[in-house]
């Protein structure tokens, strides 16, 4: 809000420079010409009187020289002129220098007062302008609506130095003069009938709002204060504009990203939907046509290829929900103590060839011990991460496992594969996300990971994707579980 305070002490200061300057200097350089005349120093005086004219006009502007020129030629009179202190003039020669003198004065007062104020101008202009490239350079890199609109404020401040303020909803401006353009963001609404005091109002129009600055305004405004403040009030339109498109880019890009992800996710849940959905078609069609014609064998081999491709729709499908699952809240825990022999075997046995084209390599060692875990999940997540691997691995070449027991409990699944890229590794755990593959007969939808990072979290651990120990080509998975989830089932162990 305005403050009347603030308006009313700069209007006194003001009244009181203009009193200095107008009565105070030309008394006080009339006494000490008073003076010297007095002491004989000097016998000119009108050199001195002359001084005080100019130092008003110089520093208050025409108006305040030509009062100050006026006074003087009173003080003259009355203080050197025969006789003295009073304002009669004896003789008409004493008529003349007093003329010449306010001749000389009010000229002086208009040349000194002129140039005052083109100086004054000049300084303005330079500030104003400087004030704008100040704006322009801090609006340039602004993302953001509100600092803009600070810096607006700021700057107003800086071309007009007065109370400048942001106007909010309860208080708007009020309708402009039937003589104010509406193409004109910047207006003046009086407040009394004699115009004396008003508000200047700067509108700033954005892509998608209006707003409006403010500030008590106690006289009329230079043009060229005018065109300042109209300009930045562009600046600052330019810079909110510019703000907007770029929102409405990232929005733009955003909305491709999200149509892209939808497409790959459409494709690549049809494509691996489709696959074993054809086989399974293709199978059962020809035992339904040909299941007199052909041979015992052949007809084992196409119940087998069924089978394959409904647990392949199975997986497929189990992700599916389990990611939705996920998705809609905390995973249900089960925790009990799960001996990792049984929990091994059971992994062991699920990929065991001839089910798979590799299979998977572990020593027994570290099996003494019992992991406080959902076995479900645990049991998933091994899953996921070991087809994942088996999907990377050459054929003939198995997937390790091994157990690792130290600070933590950890459990590593390594393969012979081409490995992760450091720059994958994290990426590797998002929904969605497969790298590219040697083989083309194996597709995924890419939420193994994913999924078992989830599980393997809910169940109090964590998987990443490392470096493998010896350092061979491959990837490497390590689950980590604080070693206050693991016992030993013996106390000698």
């Amino acid at each position: 809000m305005n403050n009347p305070l603030t308006l009313a002490s700069g209007l006194i200061q003001t009244s009181l420079r203009e009193v200095g300057l107008t009565i105070g200097v030309p008394i006080g350089l009339a006494l000490v010409a008073f003076l010297l005349i007095e002491l004989g120093v000097l016998t000119d005086v009108f050199p001195i009187l002359l001084i005080g004219v100019i130092l008003a006009a110089s520093q208050g502007g025409g108006r305040t020289g030509f009062i100050a020129a006026l006074i003087s030629f009173v003080l003259l009179d009355f203080f050197l002129v025969h006789p003295r202190f009073t304002l009669r003039l004896v003789s008409p020669d004493d008529y003349i220098p007093l003329i010449i003198f306010l001749l000389v004065a009010v000229t002086t007062s208009h040349f000194a007062g002129e140039a005052r104020d083109k100086g004054q101008r000049a300084i303005d202009k330079a500030r104003q302008l400087e004030a704008l490239f100040e704006a322009a350079c801090q609006a340039l890199g602004s993302k953001d609506s509100h600092i803009v609109l600070e810096i607006v404020l700021q700057t107003a401040k800086g071309i007009l130095p007065l109370d400048w303020q942001i106007a909010d909803d309860s208080n708007k401006p009020p309708q402009r003069s039937d003589d104010a353009s509406l193409d004109d963001p910047v207006f003046i609404v009086t407040r009394s009938k004699s115009g004396s005091i008003g508000t200047i109002w700067v509108e700033i129009r954005a892509p998608k709002f209006i707003k409006f600055i403010h500030a008590p305004n106690p006289k009329v405004i230079s043009p060229s204060t005018h065109r300042s403040l109209a300009m930045l009030a562009k600046l600052a339109e330019n810079a909110l504009s510019r703000i907007q498109l770029q929102l409405d880019l990232e929005d733009a890009k955003v909305s491709e990203a999200a149509e892209s992800l939808r497409a790959t996710i459409i494709n690549s849940v049809a494509h691996d939907f489709r696959t074993p959905l054809s086989s399974i078609i293709a199978s059962a069609a020809t035992l339904e046509d040909l299941h007199s014609s052909l041979a015992s064998e052949d007809r084992v081999d196409l119940a087998r290829s069924i089978r394959i491709g409904a647990e392949r729709l199975s997986r497929f499908t189990s992700k599916l929900l389990t990611a939705a699952q996920i998705d809609s809240g905390p995973v249900s825990v089960q925790m009990q103590w799960v001996d990792i022999h049984d929990l091994f075997s059971g992994v062991l046995d699920t990929f065991e060839p001839p089910n798979h084209r590799t299979g998977i390599f572990w020593d027994g060692s570290g099996a003494d011990m019992e992991v406080y875990c959902d076995p479900v999940l645990l049991d998933q997540a091994l899953h996921n991460i070991i087809e994942n691997c088996l999907d990377y691995s050459p054929p003939g070449q198995p997937v390790r496992l091994a157990v690792l027991a130290g600070s933590q409990f950890r459990i590593q699944i390594s393969d012979c594969g081409p490995g992760i890229p450091l720059d994958l590794r994290e990426q590797m755990f998002r929904r969605w996300t497969r790298a590219e593959q040697p083989s083309k007969s194996r597709t995924g939808l890419g939420l193994g990971l994913s999924i078992a990072r989830g599980f393997i979290q809910a169940i109090g651990g964590t998987v990443i994707a490392t470096e493998k120990p010896d350092a061979t080509p491959g990837a490497c998975f390590l689950i980590e579980l604080p070693m206050s989830l693991v016992k030993y089932r013996n106390a000698t162990a």
